[in-house]
């Protein structure tokens, strides 16, 4: 009996090892093909977006190109997810639904958790040639330099992400931004952009 009991024991431990090891290796493929795909999504439509509050248009109009670097900025433990979730308006907050707003909270925590661990987004690309990864030799704009992000936080139930950028402005200027994404299908949408522009 002792006997037979072992044998389930280091069944039941194998079994567990195996399970765990192939969940680790699907999230980790998972996170990995979705923070590019977040991260995508936010840096289009920063290429697009023209509203007033855009850091990015300037008198010509919006950049051709933007530079994305693949190192996360260093200001680690100044970020918390009430300086993340800061409202600027009230106005463009009030159109989250209060499970939206549940949801964001979640993602926010989410993003603090994965930057106190160090778990930065790597290797990241584009298909879009207007973004482009800052890289030793390359050319970046003259005044601005390359935009750098944390990695996306996302909600419990993974429809909505939250993503940080931090957006050099001119040579001594910088800000931030913060995106509310959604998850439509396989898609992202946004739902909220706001950003910070320090003087």
């Amino acid at each position: 009996m002792k006997t037979y009991l072992k044998h389930i024991a280091v069944f039941v431990g194998c079994l567990t090892i195996a399970l765990t090891t192939f969940a680790f290796a699907k999230t980790t493929t998972d996170i990995s093909s979705r923070d590019e795909l977040v991260l995508n999504t936010v840096l289009k439509d920063l290429l697009t977006y023209s509203g007033d509050d855009s850091p990015l248009k300037n008198a010509k109009g919006l950049p051709k190109t933007i530079f994305i670097t693949p190192n996360a900025p260093i200001n680690i433990q100044s970020q918390t997810v009430e300086k993340i979730l800061t409202r600027n308006t009230q106005e463009s907050w009030e159109k989250l639904t209060a499970e939206q707003l549940s949801a964001t909270q979640e993602a926010a925590q989410n993003l603090v958790d994965r930057l106190l661990a160090r778990d930065f987004f790597k290797d990241f690309t584009s298909e879009d040639t207007r973004i482009q990864i800052a890289k030793d030799g390359v050319e970046l704009p003259r005044l601005t330099g390359a935009l750098s992000a944390w990695s996306p936080g996302y909600s419990r139930n993974e429809t909505i992400a939250v993503v940080r950028l931090h957006i050099p402005w001119s040579r001594i200027h910088s800000g931030d931004g913060t995106y509310i994404l959604i998850k439509e299908g396989d898609a992202w949408r946004v739902l909220l952009r706001q950003f910070n522009i320090y003087l």
